[in-house]
């Protein structure tokens, strides 16, 4: 992640995307090419700017929902294992019918995906929903009856589920930063401690960072382990502090010189606050 409070002064210029009648769309490839796009470039300071982009416009067809979490989904043998959003169809239709039985009327809709570099294409399993409403704000009185039941949802935007035909909008933010004129430090931060939670802007806040960017995995569920404590590789001025998942890979650049960067085990501080793994400049 990114570290750090936005400077005050700051430059801003404002440029539509338009369509290019000799070739491809220059804007996002996010839904129809025919999308207005807009993007804004902010100077952070020397050598850090921060573009983002609008992409598309509020699409009547999009309500909000709630999704409820389905219990067993996961195929664990765990009894205690959470909840998940995607299961097969036999837990989402159990879970669907609990819902009835609690006087709400659910729907289960088939999530899938086109096929990806490790992942043939397909069904990714099912989902539960719950209402269609005009705004959040509803949503979450829906979602406060079903957490009352005694199960776990959240609301969701139905222009987020990906479709090729969403209209967004999408709002996608890009940080740059140019080593010729950058003066300053790129660097990871996990806060006072390996473990524990704490949000990017405390941790931009306390690093005095340009700018902050979330990175990397944590440990949400105090079952599969401390809460905050990454999920994945982390090397942190040059000792490992954290250990890859289930051996997976990880990609390690050279430095600008050519030199490889040095890496040797090294004990995690010891818990004594909040903290996340980040990178602040």
């Amino acid at each position: 992640m990114w570290a750090g409070t936005m400077l005050l002064a700051a430059s801003f210029t404002a440029q539509p995307v338009a369509a290019s009648p000799d070739g491809p769309p220059p804007g996002l490839p996010l839904g129809p090419p025919d999308l207005p796009e807009v993007r804004t470039t902010e100077t952070l300071r020397p050598g850090v700017t921060l573009t983002t982009v609008v992409r598309g416009a509020e699409d009547p067809a999009h309500t909000w929902t709630v999704e409820v979490a389905v219990p067993g989904g996961s195929g664990s043998p765990d009894p205690d294992a959470p909840p998940t959003a995607v299961a097969d169809r036999a837990h989402a239709d159990r879970l669907a019918k609990t819902l009835r039985a609690a006087g709400v009327t659910p729907r289960v809709e088939e999530v899938t995906t086109p096929p990806t570099a490790d992942f043939a294409g397909g069904t990714l399993g099912f989902r539960v929903r719950v209402g269609s409403h005009p705004d959040r704000a509803a949503a979450e009185t829906e979602r406060a009856r079903i957490r009352a039941a005694g199960l776990t949802a959240s609301t969701v935007f139905t222009g987020w589920d990906g479709a090729a035909t969403d209209r967004g909008p999408w709002v996608v933010r890009v940080l740059t930063v140019d080593p010729r004129t950058f003066r300053g430090e790129l660097a990871g931060d996990f806060g006072p401690d390996l473990e524990r939670r704490e949000t990017t802007s405390e941790l931009a806040a306390r690093r005095g960072a340009t700018a902050a960017v979330n990175a990397g995995f944590f440990v949400l569920d105090p079952a599969a382990g401390a809460p905050g404590d990454p999920a994945g590789l982390g090397v942190y001025d040059g000792r490992v502090l954290s250990e890859p998942v289930n051996g997976r890979p990880s990609l390690v650049p050279p430095t600008a010189t050519g030199r490889r960067w040095p890496a040797t085990p090294g004990p995690a501080p010891s818990p004594a606050g909040a903290g996340r793994s980040r990178s602040t400049a």
